[in-house]
């Protein structure tokens, strides 16, 4: 019998919270408006975090703001912990560091830093491979200038980071990895029991130590034993992290050529060609997030029922003094800190919503061969539905999921069906590969975007009180600001044609002496002859030297009369900028009744 779709699915959602810095009350910027608050500019450069991916890295699934500059964060949370594995064997351990390393040198390649580097962030799934969790924190913070708590545990974070305040480079996560990974081959905590102080006094002493800090480290635990049992290149790789000197100190990126893992490089690479088409049908987690939520799921309350969300009077939280400038001082909340807890929740909401669908429905049909004759029906009967219930629609979903994830893998092959079921409708999660598929944008887009210089200033930069932005669709039409067709219409009247382009009865109200008027509605914009506005455009007709200036209500009008005017080939027309209504403002003495 075909097993239920999700019924071997093993991975977890893995939801934290933090709250922003916030701004005291009266800083405004320098051009005198108030600041972005600090959970916005968060939000705002996560973004990046949720387009990586990596088999060693957890992916980023939604990050959003919330009351009180408050962030909720959900990724994949599959596997244990490295904090509850115990008694690893060496081959084990050098696995695990291998695959850290591989996760490291591909956020170094994306300019991103962990710092976060400890054992509750580095996960061990079923098969034994490793995930790194929680790795963009220090990136969505900006080095962590946007959050009132450190970020790192003191125990596995480089001295440097304590003497220097300039942001980490990569070398601070081979660091931590050669503290996780010395704790490991120990076999026991490094330091346990200590106090924070004494903690970060003991990762400053290290400074002064001349022999190795692996050494080092096994002495003042009572592990030499165990350290002179290891081989030579186990040493080599966990003094190569543990250098005091980060000049000195390896790279992720360089670590991975050490001779310990020449054979693990290898083995990796043969394994990327055997899983190249292994697993294609499985289910990526942002689908799997997205129809989780259509399904009930909320990542909010699971966080408030472990407690990780908890509202307070507001008077617990008063300050014992705050300043005219609005800062705080005495009594801090402790909600400001970083919790480290994280609440793992299972998909098995989503589980019980699609446990009738057989396991063989994530293979769409793509020939008349591989027809199911119960998802075609319910896909057809639910496409005649408004779109707003078949977007919240779980199963529909889960098939037009399905179908376009296929579509997409066999592009440009399938680009008409591609197009045919666009029409339909398309899932959120797949719209931007769609629309790329279907605009045909290829390569590095991001990498096109960056090399565009936005930092030169240039004369289309201008943001001062004259500057009027065109409406949309009359960007190329040439343009008269209102003093300068007073001036002309004053001192040279029969340099000037002016077009009023407003209805019969709107003209006869009030318009300049000497115009003519050519009603918008009455023209022929197909048209290319300038006969068929009638006997009164006959100045048109004769115009040589002239300026022929558009008047009306409405710029995209005006544009249109000004193309169809060009087309006729008439020259000099241009348009008044802000039309009738701003000649009246400027100068209303100049309308006058028609009649």
């Amino acid at each position: 019998m075909c097993p239920a779709l999700l019924e071997n699915e093993k991975r977890c959602l893995g939801g934290m919270t933090f709250f922003a810095q916030s701004h005291p009350v009266e800083v405004c910027g320098s051009n005198g408006l108030p600041l972005t608050p600090n959970s916005i500019t968060i939000y705002g450069k996560s973004q990046f975090l949720k387009t990586i991916y990596h088999p060693h890295l957890s992916p980023y699934l939604d990050i959003s703001r919330s009351k009180h500059e408050r962030i909720v964060v959900v990724a994949e949370y599959s596997g244990d912990p490295l904090s509850i594995k115990h008694d690893l064997n060496t081959e084990e351990i050098i696995k695990i560091s291998f695959q850290c390393l591989l996760a490291l040198k591909h956020m170094n390649e994306l300019d991103l830093v962990h710092r976060h580097l400890s054992p509750d962030n580095i996960l061990i799934k079923r098969n034994s491979d490793v995930q790194l969790y929680n790795y963009g924190l220090y990136y969505m913070t900006d080095g962590g200038k946007n959050v009132s708590f450190p970020i790192g545990s003191p125990k596995y974070t480089a001295p440097e980071v304590f003497l220097n305040p300039s942001l980490s480079g990569a070398k601070v996560d081979s660091w931590s990895l050669g503290m996780i990974i010395a704790e490991q081959l120990l076999g026991q905590s490094i330091w346990s029991g200590v106090k924070l102080s004494q903690c970060l006094r003991k990762v400053l002493s290290l400074i002064l130590c001349d022999t190795s800090i692996f050494e080092r480290l096994a002495r003042e635990n009572n592990c030499f034993h165990t350290y002179e049992n290891l081989s030579k290149e186990l040493k080599e790789f966990v003094d190569s992290c543990l250098q005091i000197h980060s000049v000195k100190r390896k790279t992720p990126g360089e670590l991975l050529e050490l001779p310990i893992f020449a054979e693990y490089l290898m083995k990796n690479a043969q394994e990327k060609e055997e899983n190249l088409y292994k697993n294609i049908i499985v289910r990526k987690m942002d689908e799997l997030y997205y129809l989780w939520q259509l399904a009930g799921g909320d990542i909010t309350v699971d966080l408030k029922k472990q407690g990780l969300i908890r509202s307070r009077p507001p008077i617990l939280s008063i300050p014992n003094l705050v300043i005219l400038l609005g800062q705080m001082f005495g009594q801090r909340d402790t909600a400001s800190l970083l919790d480290i807890r994280i609440v793992k929740v299972p998909m098995e909401t989503l589980r019980q919503r699609l446990a009738h669908i057989p396991y063989i429905a994530n293979y769409p049909w793509l020939t008349n061969q591989m027809r199911v004759q119960a998802q075609e029906d319910l896909t057809n009967a639910a496409s005649q539905l408004p779109l707003i219930i078949r977007e919240r629609d779980t199963e529909y979903q889960f098939y037009r999921l399905v179908l376009f994830d296929r579509l997409l893998q066999a592009f440009p092959l399938t680009q008409e069906a591609i197009i045919e079921e666009a029409h339909k409708d398309i899932p959120p999660p797949v719209r931007g590969a769609v629309w790329a598929a279907l605009l045909g944008i290829t390569g590095d887009i991001k990498k096109r975007y960056d090399m565009i210089d936005k930092e030169t200033p240039t004369h289309t930069d201008r943001q001062d009180a004259n500057w009027i932005e065109p409406e949309a669709g009359t960007e190329k039409m040439p343009r008269i600001n209102v003093d300068d067709f007073l001036n002309l219409y004053n001192n040279s009247p029969s340099k000037i044609i002016a077009v009023d382009v407003r209805s019969n009865i709107q003209f006869e109200r009030g318009a300049i002496l000497g115009s003519i008027n050519i009603p918008f509605t009455s023209v022929q914009l197909s048209q290319t002859h300038i006969e068929t506005l009638g006997p009164h455009a006959k100045p048109l007709m004769d115009n040589k030297n002239s300026v022929v200036v558009i008047i009306g209500p409405h710029d995209q009008n005006n544009a249109l009369f000004a193309d169809f005017l060009v087309k006729c080939n008439v020259v000099g027309v241009c348009s008044l900028q802000g039309g009738i209504n701003a000649l009246r403002s400027k100068s209303p003495n100049i309308i006058v009744p028609a009649r």
